[in-house]
Parts: structure tokens; sequence; C-alpha cells
């Protein structure tokens, strides 16, 4: 349960209830209510119920979200997670939100075994969109050190500069990139490109073993974890 406590400023603070029944939960709130505002002198006021809800840090949560005792359906809300984030590929998102869609409605881990180890099976065998595997991230001339090659996205940004001035993004312009299969211990910054040369080439294939071990396994580890779940030791399985 989330609620948020006014006296100048303004906090959000969760209390863990273990297995109460949401529609017992605001009852049991005001006793909490009542001891907050004895001990600390605060204004409290309910804000929502979390049920069922994943909880990896602060500000970095995913659940079913009520916000009355009247509510039938929770509604999906996460926080911090990849299913949320702007700095990772459709296919992480897509993936993560299934995942979790197994894990809060099935409540069923061999579920989620089993669609994880398809969708690994699919992106293996590239019967997947590689619009699924473009990321667009953030591209800040000016602050990168010389030490060290730019990040992806400021590297494709150079190369399009290169052919065309004109293509100089702008100060935090998204810039949209993917990575391809190359050589064995290619760096990465060597196996990026922009999408339209990708497909210019025609012959490419995207980095599978990347966008699997490097991005899904380490996103999903993060929620699923928690539950008892290996996801790369399920990859491994295959």
């Amino acid at each position: 349960m989330v609620f948020q406590k006014f006296q100048h400023f303004q906090e959000n603070y969760s209390v863990h209830f273990g297995a109460f029944f949401r529609q017992i939960v605001p009852v049991v709130f005001e006793t909490v209510v009542s001891i907050f505002s004895f001990q600390f002198f605060l204004e409290t006021k309910f804000e929502k119920v979390y049920l069922p809800c994943t909880l990896m840090a602060k500000k970095r949560y995913v659940g079913k979200m009520y916000e009355s005792p009247d509510q039938v359906n929770g509604v999906y809300d996460a926080k911090g997670i990849e299913t949320v984030r702007r700095d990772t590929c459709a296919a992480v998102q897509k993936i993560m939100q299934k995942s979790l869609e197994y894990l809060f409605v099935k409540k069923d881990l061999s579920l989620i075994k089993s669609y994880l180890q398809r969708q690994f099976t699919k992106i293996i065998s590239e019967r997947v969109s590689f619009q699924d595997f473009i990321f667009a991230k953030e591209v800040r001339f000016g602050t990168y050190s010389d030490r060290g090659p730019p990040p992806p996205a400021a590297l494709v940004s150079k190369k399009m500069m290169a052919k065309d001035p004109r293509a100089e993004p702008l100060y935090g312009e998204r810039i949209a990139y993917i990575v391809v299969a190359g050589a064995p211990n290619s760096r990465l910054i060597d196996l990026v490109m922009s999408p339209r040369e990708f497909l210019q080439h025609g012959n490419l294939r995207l980095h599978t073993t990347y966008y699997i071990t490097k991005q899904i396994i380490p996103a999903l580890s993060r929620v699923f974890n928690l539950v008892g779940c290996d996801i790369k030791l399920w990859f491994l399985e295959l």
C-alpha cells in the first residue's frame, strides 16, 4: 500500500501488509494513519494498493494498482523498469510485459519458462521483426570523453553526419540504431548501425546473442530472480 504524508513537503511511503485482502487494506490503513499522525504530527492520505506487486528497489516496482476498495480490476502500473523506460528496445518491453502477465494473472512459473524459451528460440532463428530490436538513445555531443569510443547512438550520428553534415542531431535528440552480428570478439561499437543502413545491406543478421544475453535476460532477471526464477539457466537449457 502507498500513502502520502504532508507537512510543508510531500513524500510517499509504502507499507507492506502481507497477505491481507486488498478490500480490507484501507481499514488497516486507518490504524497506520493514526500512528503516523500521532508520532510525527503529519497529515497522511491514502493513495493506492498494489496486489500483486514486485518491488526491486526504490522507484523500481510493478504491480496491479487499486485506488479504491470498490475497484474490481487492477490497473497495470510500473515505475523504473524496462516496460516503461525508453532506453531499451521493444523486444525487451514486450517480453517483459507478457512475462509479468503470466506472473500476476496465471501465477505459474512453468508458463513463464515455456513462454521465454519459445521467445529465445524465435529470436535465435530470427523469426522476428528487426523493428523490435531498434534502440533509440539520446545523443549529447560535447559531453563525451576522448579517451574512448562514443556511445553507439553518437557513433551512428557521426556516420550520418559524415555523409550529410545537415544530419547533425539536436542536443538530447534520440538516434536509432541496431546491433548486428559480426566476427567473434568484436567490440559492440563496431557492430552498431542505423536501421536504414541495416536494410540497405540486406545480408546482415541481428546479433541475437547480444540481445538475449545483454538485454533481455538481465532485464528479466532483475524482476524474476525475486520469485526464484533463473532466466539465464532457462536460456542455457535450449
